[in-house]
């Protein structure tokens, strides 16, 4: 009992050390971050060309209507708006797969980018003795000191673990 009390009291003696980071700026300035934003954007223009087409098929489709619905039937006009609708209906679910396609292949090109962030956060909280590091940029930090501020820390950690510590 008493051992437990005097391990508390020391604990308590040894004030925890933190610090905070601002993710974003670390992210940014991290090694292979341009390059996975750069092919992202390659990608996700491809995608986009690729999509193009049934968007102006689409918006063809409405036009020809739209010129068209006085001269047509009644059966007729309804047959061309439901065809309308349908069309409408794939090309935003080819839109909302574009999109989920494109967030996971973010994610999927930033992911050993943010793997290398998080281990040089780790190796500097370890080397730091840190208890606590926390993220401005997730929004959990209303005031600090900057002394604390430990971005700049990990990103020269992140530039010193690659091969001549180039970016």
């Amino acid at each position: 009992m008493a051992l437990a009390g005097t391990t508390g009291v020391a604990a308590q003696d040894t004030p925890a050390r933190v610090g905070y980071i601002n993710s974003e700026a670390i992210v940014q300035q991290a090694p292979g971050y341009q390059e996975a934003i750069q092919q992202f954007q390659t990608e996700l223009t491809s995608m986009e060309a690729e999509f193009e087409p049934r968007a102006a098929e689409l918006q063809q489709m409405m036009a020809d209507y739209d010129a068209q619905a006085l001269a047509l039937s009644d059966t007729a006009r309804t047959m061309r708006e439901q065809a309308i609708l349908q069309k409408q209906q794939q090309v935003q679910d080819e839109a909302n797969a574009m999109q989920q396609q494109a967030q996971q292949r973010q994610a999927q090109l930033m992911q050993p980018v943010m793997d290398r962030v998080s281990e040089a956060i780790e190796a500097v909280r370890i080397e730091g003795g840190y208890a606590l590091i926390f993220d401005v940029a997730a929004g959990g930090l209303v005031a600090a000191d900057p002394a604390l501020d430990l971005t700049e820390t990990v990103v020269a950690r992140l530039s010193a673990a690659l091969p001549g510590g180039e970016r």
